[in-house]
């Protein structure tokens, strides 16, 4: 269960700057095209917290991030950001333009949650990069700033949260901006001690899946207990509710390129492999594509006592002697063009979505996916409320 807390939250002061002009996606779905917009669309963006003003350098040295930092705090020093004087939860609503063309609205929860480990409160569905882990945690120890917003789910929530007395109305009115992306953010302010209380007694009983943000809360986790970071040890969160309309759980596909003596026999003989071992004639469609135009439709049936597809199929190439690396494009035309790029010695696993009961069912039986196995939709942007990891939290 989640111990979602109150925050003084560090925020955009509307007198002073448009909140909309410092929002922006979060970090990992930014490519560089799109950090070249935003630099331009405002010199408030918060991309230049989490990626900096070089769209082909988005990594930085521990110099780059504590110069992140200060840029920061100059923020707050000038008022362009404000401290709120009380701690509060926030009403976030999300309106978004999906993947597909369609317009969409997801409602959650935003705070600061306790950073336990793994399965004291919140779960993981994903495997954690080491790599990816050190760069966030080197970024959030020099700049001092919670830069990135966990993304975490849970299965019938809005039910629960109604009979707190909650709703989307809930709280005071602080903003509706559009972002640079013509996405609209509604955030709402909540310091009323007893619904505060309600509300975290309410989360205190629920189960929480992270969605997105698996190396931000493993970050967190590891900074707990430091002195230099009496505020580390929590991070920036929503919750929101699994079944909403608004939330999808798009399909992430895999580009795989083989490597040894004849890569292109090896994803001929992929392809054959993969189908001879997974097709079931029934079950979940799916398709399995060679660069030469060759390409197959498979069945497979997802029982819950076997791994996930993706899982399945990195196992079977594996027990058969293949060697490879991994794309894993979501967007089927970026896919496509990575076939064409990759040539000859690629397969392409055009992947269906994982569904929420599979997520969900999974999740609680402690099952962790490949990396990349999903693509929550929509990605909970940055700038909307941010802290200070080397102040007290309380």
């Amino acid at each position: 269960m989640p111990e979602l807390i109150p925050i003084r939250g560090i925020r955009p002061d509307a007198s002073r700057v448009n909140p909309g002009d410092l929002i922006c996606p979060p970090y990992d779905v930014i490519p560089p095209e799109d950090h070249d917009r935003l630099l331009a669309h405002s010199p408030w963006n918060s991309v230049r917290w989490i990626l900096g003003i070089d769209p082909q350098k988005p990594k930085g040295s521990a110099e780059d991030y504590r110069r992140r930092g200060k840029e920061v705090r100059n923020w707050i020093e000038e008022g362009i950001l404000r401290k709120e004087e009380e701690r509060s939860l926030y009403s976030y609503t999300f309106r978004y333009r999906s993947i597909e063309g369609s317009q969409r609205s997801y409602h959650c929860i935003l705070g600061a949650v306790r950073a336990r480990p793994w399965g004291e409160g919140i779960l993981r569905h994903e495997e954690i990069r080491p790599r990816v882990v050190d760069d966030r945690q080197l970024l959030l120890k020099e700049s001092a700033v919670d830069t990135g917003v966990v993304q975490l789910v849970s299965d019938g929530l809005d039910e629960i949260l109604a009979r707190c007395g909650f709703d989307q109305e809930s709280g005071e009115f602080l903003y509706e901006v559009k972002d640079w992306a013509e996405n609209t953010h509604i955030l709402r302010k909540i310091s009323d001690p007893d619904l505060l209380s309600r509300l975290q007694s309410a989360l205190d009983a629920v189960p929480a899946v992270v969605a997105d943000g698996h190396h931000r809360y493993t970050s967190a986790m590891q900074t707990s207990g430091e002195d230099e970071f009496p505020g580390g040890g929590h991070v920036l969160a929503v919750i929101g509710d699994l079944r909403q309309p608004g939330l999808s759980i798009e399909p992430t596909h895999r580009c795989i390129n083989f490597s040894g003596e004849d890569p292109a026999q090896s994803a001929k003989g992929g392809l054959d492999l993969l189908v001879t071992t997974l097709d079931d004639g029934e079950g979940e469609s799916w398709r399995v594509e060679l660069a030469d135009g060759t390409s197959r439709d498979l069945n497979t049936r997802l029982s819950r006592e076997k791994p996930t597809l993706v899982r399945r199929i990195y196992d079977t190439l594996i027990e058969h002697g293949a060697t490879f690396r991994t794309d894993t494009p979501h967007d089927s035309r970026v896919a496509r063009s990575l076939l064409n790029e990759k040539g000859e010695g690629s397969l392409l696993c055009m992947l269906p979505g994982v569904s929420r009961d599979e997520f969900w069912g999974r999740c609680l039986n402690g099952e962790v996916f490949p990396p990349k196995t999903t693509y929550f939709e929509p990605k909970i942007c940055t700038g909307l409320v941010t802290r200070l990891i080397d102040e007290e939290f309380e």
